[in-house]
C-alpha cells in the first residue's frame, strides 16, 4: 500500500502548487490536481483488490485493522472522483469523510508487523510494487 503513501503527497504538492493562485482570487489549472486524484483512484482500486483478495491471509490480530484500511480507501473514492472531475477550486474544498477507527489502524499494522511507524522509510523497498501486486492478484481472478 505504500504506492498510495506516495500519492498521496503527489495529490497534496499538487494542491499546495495551486494554493496561493487560488486564494489570491485566481484560479489555477486543475489539470495536474485531477491527474493525481485519477492516479489515487486506480490505485486504491488496485488496493481493494489487493485486500478482496482471498490470497492474502491477514493475521488475526489486524484483521479488524485491514477492514478499517478497505473502508477507508473505498469511502475515498467518491472525493477523488470529484477532485479528478472538478475545477481547482472545488477540489481544493473537497474534504473526505472520516471512517471509523481509520486514524490508528495503519499504525497498528505496522505495530503488529513489526515495521516502522514512518510511513515513508518503511515503505522505501516497495514503492511501485502495486501495480505488480495487483496483477498477480488480477491473474488468481
Amino acid at each position: 500500500m505504500c504506492d498510495n503513501n506516495a500519492a498521496i503527497d503527489a495529490l497534496a504538492t499538487a494542491f499546495n502548487e495551486g494554493e496561493a493562485e487560488l486564494l489570491a482570487g485566481g484560479a489555477p489549472d486543475p489539470a495536474n490536481v485531477q491527474e493525481k486524484a485519477q492516479n489515487r483512484i486506480e490505485l486504491n482500486g488496485m488496493s481493494l483488490d489487493i485486500l478482496d483478495d482471498s490470497f492474502y491471509v491477514w493475521p488475526k490480530r489486524i484483521r479488524e485493522d485491514i477492514s478499517h484500511i478497505r473502508e477507508s480507501y473505498l469511502s475515498e473514492l467518491s472525493t477523488l472522483n470529484q477532485m479528478a472531475t472538478s475545477d481547482f477550486e472545488t477540489a481544493y474544498y473537497s474534504t473526505f469523510a472520516e471512517t471509523e477507527g481509520g486514524a490508528t489502524a495503519g499504525q497498528n499494522i505496522r505495530y503488529e508487523l513489526g515495521l516502522d511507524a514512518n510511513t515513508s522509510t518503511s515503505c522505501d523497498d516497495f514503492y511501485g510494487k502495486l501495480p505488480e501486486i495487483h496483477a498477480e492478484t488480477a491473474s488468481r481472478s
